[in-house]
């Protein structure tokens, strides 16, 4: 690393942190991945306890309840008495904002390391802003995702939450896919901060070099004046 650039190093960097979020986007939309998880035992005493076992994730739902059962208690309305289709909308967003994330990645790579493309800073700089653009609105459409979840997945939660003898757990609760969502957004707005931090520098450093070259001039011309005056 020592051989590199400040500017490369940030580049790389920034590069990186789009793979992360990337990753971790794409990872919260398997099934596997639960957004929300009750695992409880409620105990009322005499020895009678009742257990729950429900998640959530970006498809469907499952609870371990049936009817009948004494062992388990319900925790989501059964299937055929609500509506899941608002599940759509969350994967649509982590989608759009995964493709989002590789375009950002492939603006950001191409104009910094392709010569035909960055062979003027301002065009550099404008590659670089627009991957800040786009990881921006990767990052936004994550937020809007999170926003989105938290406002539907209770709404398949069993009436029983709301009666207080029931003793159930509050109704909050968020699990992994929610968490590495909000870290995902989080990557994706690094890597923007990032790309904004790597064009000040090359503005700085592109001010620096240009003075340099005018007092070089300005002496050259003085020179030559000085010159013409002897003679």
């Amino acid at each position: 690393m020592g051989c590199l650039s400040q500017p490369y190093i940030l580049l790389l960097t920034s590069a990186a942190l789009i793979l992360i979020a990337i990753s971790v986007a794409s990872g919260t939309l398997a099934k596997s991945v639960k957004w929300t998880f009750y695992n409880e035992a409620i105990d009322y005493g005499f020895g009678y306890i009742l257990y729950m076992y429900a998640y959530q994730n970006l498809w469907t739902s499952y609870d371990i309840w049936k009817t009948g059962d004494q062992v388990y208690t319900k925790v989501f309305i059964p299937t055929e008495f609500r509506d899941d289709s608002w599940r759509l909308i969350p994967r649509l967003l982590i989608l759009t904002a995964v493709g989002l994330g590789l375009l950002s990645f492939i603006v950001l790579l191409v104009g910094s390391l392709v010569p035909v493309f960055n062979r003027k800073p301002a065009v550099l700089n404008a590659w670089r802003i627009g991957s800040s653009g786009i990881s921006l609105c990767a990052g936004g459409l994550l937020v809007s995702c999170l926003v989105f979840y938290e406002d539907h997945y209770q709404s398949i939660l069993s009436v029983l939450f709301d009666d207080p003898a029931n003793q159930y757990p509050a109704k909050k609760n968020i699990s992994v896919g929610f968490y590495l969502t909000a870290f995902a957004s989080a990557m994706f707005f690094a890597s923007s901060i990032i790309n904004i931090v790597n064009v000040v520098i090359l503005i700085k450093a592109n001010k620096a070099s240009v003075k340099p070259t005018e007092l070089l001039q300005e002496t050259k011309e003085k020179n030559t004046s000085q010159t013409k005056d002897l003679q």
